[in-house]
């Protein structure tokens, strides 16, 4: 059922859950089942009913863990059909209930963005501020803290919002929001006419977090002054090319030595999936020496399974951490000129950055040709079939066929003429082609009709959708670091004179 409904098949999840409370009436997985219905319920033609049954599940007398669940979700269907009154009495309900437990402590948080929403600051900031007072522990205390002073950034109060964000730094120096709070302070500084604490501030992200999109934010504010950071970030071709990590030399006859000799010989014979069994083990066993770590990624990268070499340098950190980057290894395994023929190719056609495109094609696949998301896109770039058809029509391609998309050529080509057409109607606003590639383009454009007037960062920082806010920075943060690792020896690079 879980399955069903993560691919999206709402429907089948209605059956399924009504099939199974008719056979298991006193199952202790039931409310999970009827849960599952619901939200599918809500997503059909029906929400009554899927509100009619959490209404039900609130009242029952199971599990307290299945009523918050129920009301939280409720909650968010009304939040999402502005019905704003109703999500707030439930919230409200919620959080007397459950305050410092999972749903309360998010039902807290989204009562702070309804109150942002409506323009009651003073209301938003306190929900915002007591998540952390009521459960420090919990991941929405430190994004609460970070989301008070945003609110109070945008209504102009800049000493109240600095203040926040150092509280929030203080408070949670360890979370991933840190380097938010630390840039948004620097505008702070900025905006009080504190321009040399601003720059300081600008210089640190730059220098401590020069691989995070904050560092990328703060680096690119400096280049229009005297007091740039240096970026030592690219190698020389030279390097690149002496740059492999030696092959693992496990002690003869271990449990290493056998799984890595039967993932080399499978590889060499070509049994590429078959090896991928083997390269497991040898990850289980394998030293934390970086370069054996980095080894394990290549063997993935032999078998033809780029994703898994990837997400295992992201894991392994096979590459280091910030400040101590092997860039030779982040070139090969994490940012590589991937299809780069096909992309060059395409992108001087249409005039576009071909590190752009690596940096969406990354974002949307990792680089895996046949990879399908629950909404049916498809390939590389994850165009839905729908989207290709209109495309395949524009450039003339006959006798298209959602099988299309799984072509690497196909795909990057149609997902290049679909990014151009964006940026055109765009007037070559990138931040404004990724929200449209994202979320769509009418969401897109009702967006930039409100934040149009602000400056790029504070546009990212608008964005509605938390998916489409970080999809955007994610990309953003690709494109500079491919640019910085690759630029000028990237072999005939197009350049795009737009930017974000």
């Amino acid at each position: 059922m879980q399955a069903l409904n993560r691919s999206l098949r709402y429907d089948r999840v209605i059956e399924v859950c009504s099939t199974f409370e008719k056979r298991y009436p006193e199952s202790p997985l039931l409310e999970q089942a009827l849960l599952l219905k619901a939200r599918a319920l809500i997503k059909t033609e029906s929400p009554d009913q899927g509100i009619h049954l959490y209404e039900k599940l609130i009242r029952s007398k199971g599990a307290g863990t299945v009523q918050a669940e129920a009301a939280y979700h409720l909650g968010s269907y009304y939040w999402n059909q502005d019905r704003d009154s109703e999500a707030k009495r439930i919230f409200k309900r919620l959080i007397r209930a459950y305050s410092a437990g999972e749903w309360g402590m998010m039902a807290r948080y989204a009562l702070g963005r309804i109150y942002e929403n409506d323009g009651d600051d003073s209301e938003a900031v306190d929900y915002f501020l007591t998540s952390g007072e009521v459960n420090a522990d919990h991941p929405l205390a430190a994004e609460g803290a970070w989301r008070a002073g945003w609110v109070e950034y945008k209504a102009g109060k800049y000493e109240k919002a600095r203040d926040i964000f150092l509280s929030c730094m203080r408070n949670y120096p360890r979370s991933d929001l840190f380097p938010a709070a630390l840039y948004w302070q620097g505008k702070c500084e900025e905006k009080l006419s504190n321009a040399e604490q601003g720059q300081q501030i600008f210089r640190r992200l730059a220098e401590d977090y020069r691989w995070n999109f904050y560092g990328t934010m703060a680096r690119k504010r400096l280049e229009s002054s005297w007091n740039l950071v240096p970026d030592t970030a690219a190698s020389s071709d030279q390097e690149d090319q002496a740059w492999y990590p030696e092959p693992i030399r496990p002690a003869p006859g271990s449990p290493l030595a056998f799984h890595l000799d039967r993932a080399e010989e499978l590889i060499r014979i070509g049994y590429l999936d078959e090896s991928g069994e083997e390269i497991a083990a040898v990850q289980k066993q394998v030293s934390q020496n970086p370069a054996d770590l980095c080894y394990v990624a290549v063997l993935y990268e032999r078998a033809g399974n780029f994703p898994k070499s990837l997400r295992w340098v992201l894991k392994s950190k096979a590459c280091g951490s910030e400040g101590q980057v092997n860039i030779a290894c982040m070139k090969r395994f994490l940012y590589p000129l991937a299809f780069w023929d096909t992309v060059q190719r395409e992108t001087r056609k249409n005039n576009l950055d071909p590190f752009f495109v690596l940096a969406v094609m990354r974002q949307e696949s990792l680089f895996q040709p046949d990879i399908v998301s629950p909404a049916d896109a498809r390939g590389l770039m994850q165009i839905i079939p729908s989207t290709g058809r209109v495309i395949a029509r524009n450039l003339g391609i006959k006798d298209f066929t959602p099988e299309n998309l799984y072509d690497p050529e196909t795909n990057i080509m149609m997902g290049i003429r679909y990014l151009t057409d964006l940026k055109d109607r765009s007037n070559g606003d990138l931040v404004r082609v990724l929200c449209s590639y994202n979320a769509g383009e009418s969401r897109s454009d009702q967006w930039w009709d409100l934040y149009q007037q602000l400056d790029a960062d504070e546009r990212i920082e608008s964005i509605t959708f938390r998916e489409t806010r970080d999809y955007v920075k994610r990309v953003l943060n690709n494109m500079e670091i491919y640019r910085r690792l690759y630029e000028p020896s990237a072999p005939h690079v197009g350049k795009d004179s737009s930017n974000p």
